[in-house]
């Protein structure tokens, strides 16, 4: 390997770098710590020091322990090419496969939330999909059972001491999330921050709800009694609500389909309708998350303003088509609770009593 080798290799990865959109520069960024810099410092000490090396022979700097025939430092110019492979062999993994580092977990919430600001919601679900969707759901499959005393003994959980194995245990985890990015305890620590500090913020389900539903449904259909302590409590009806707010095509589109089955949604429904299968395949989910009070307060207020504004609202004109309806939340609300019920009669669902909430509001009307 000589120093025009170098020079081409220096040049061909600046033009890498210079391709690539700056967005995606600072993002790439995030996956480098300070160990990466220091191993690709070290990798250029290593070529420039090979390439260089009857220099620095001649004049005494080099080790003796390695000098020996064929393929030792007689022959310098292949372990110069055998670290640039190795070199940029590792770059590309950092690139394209590898995750982020361990101490940039606050580098990546704000970077996430600067993209949000700029209304960059795009490009941060494509994102979110690809290094931290897998991981939250699965963090939230093994997440502890939830039980009611869990709340009650975190308020004194800085009372308790921590023995000598947990603090090994927890120094050998962080020490192998700082060397290895990959590995689950620092992927962990990401999805959690990701789905509270980041998807659970007014500004990304505002943007991110309507544009992209389906990054919510998988995650949502997670949220079950028993693991009612690792997600956050509103977030399920933040995104409803938000759908309803912009009545969104696809829901819309999935409750016309679900109006077609009055006595509970046949299987392969959940296939295609992934939003509504989200709320009703598991009605214990609607329940504990209390899904139903997005539609019903929703169809609520709708009926409040429409009062308040008397004849002249649209809701008492008659119409003629079907599909007029659907301008109006209400007839969201009662589609849902058409696919609701069957489907909690169906899987025998003997806990809240969902549309029962709303017997007040009739009552008082």
């Amino acid at each position: 390997m000589t120093v025009s080798d170098i020079i081409t290799l220096l040049t061909l990865i600046i033009a890498l770098l210079a391709i690539i959109s700056e967005k995606k520069r600072n993002h790439l960024k995030l996956k480098f710590g300070r160990l990466d810099y220091a191993i690709f410092a070290v990798s250029f000490i290593l070529i420039n020091y090979f390439v260089f090396y009857p220099l620095f022979y001649g004049r005494g700097y080099y080790f003796e322990f390695l000098y020996f025939d064929n393929f030792g430092l007689a022959n310098p110019g292949r372990w110069a090419y055998i670290i640039t492979i190795a070199s940029l062999s590792y770059l590309l993994y950092k690139i394209w496969y590898s995750f982020y580092s361990f101490a940039n977990l606050s580098k990546v919430r704000d970077f996430y939330q600067r993209q949000i600001e700029d209304n960059d919601v795009p490009l941060l679900l494509d994102e979110l999909e690809t290094y931290h969707k897998k991981d939250i759901i699965r963090l939230i499959k093994e997440s502890p059972e939830y039980n009611e005393d869990d709340d009650r003994a975190a308020q004194f959980e800085w009372y308790h001491k921590k023995d000598f194995k947990e603090k090994v245990r927890i120094w050998i985890e962080i020490t192998l999330a700082r060397l290895i990015p990959q590995s689950w305890y620092n992927r962990s620590l990401y999805a959690d921050d990701v789905l509270h500090n980041i998807i659970n913020t007014p500004g990304f389900i505002c943007h991110a709800a309507n544009l992209r539903p389906f990054f919510f449904a998988e995650i949502i259909t997670q949220f079950k009694k028993n693991r009612r302590g690792s997600f956050p409590e509103n977030l399920f009806n933040d995104v409803l609500t938000e759908l309803l707010r912009q009545k969104n095509y696809w829901l819309k589109k999935e409750l016309k389909q679900a109006e077609n089955f009055d006595s509970g949604q046949p299987e392969w429904f959940h296939e295609d309708n992934r939003l509504i299968s989200a709320l009703i395949k598991d009605v214990s989910v609607t329940e504990v998350n209390e899904v139903w009070r997005s539609f019903g307060d929703t169809a609520i207020h709708e009926l409040e303003e429409a009062r308040l504004k008397g004849a002249e609202n649209n809701i008492y004109r008659e119409y003629i088509h079907e599909e007029q309806l659907w301008d109006f939340r209400v007839k969201y609300a009662i589609s849902f609770f058409q696919s609701l019920i069957p489907d909690a009669i169906k899987q025998q669902n003997t806990g809240t009593h969902f549309f029962l909430y709303y017997s007040i509001f009739h009552q008082a009307n």
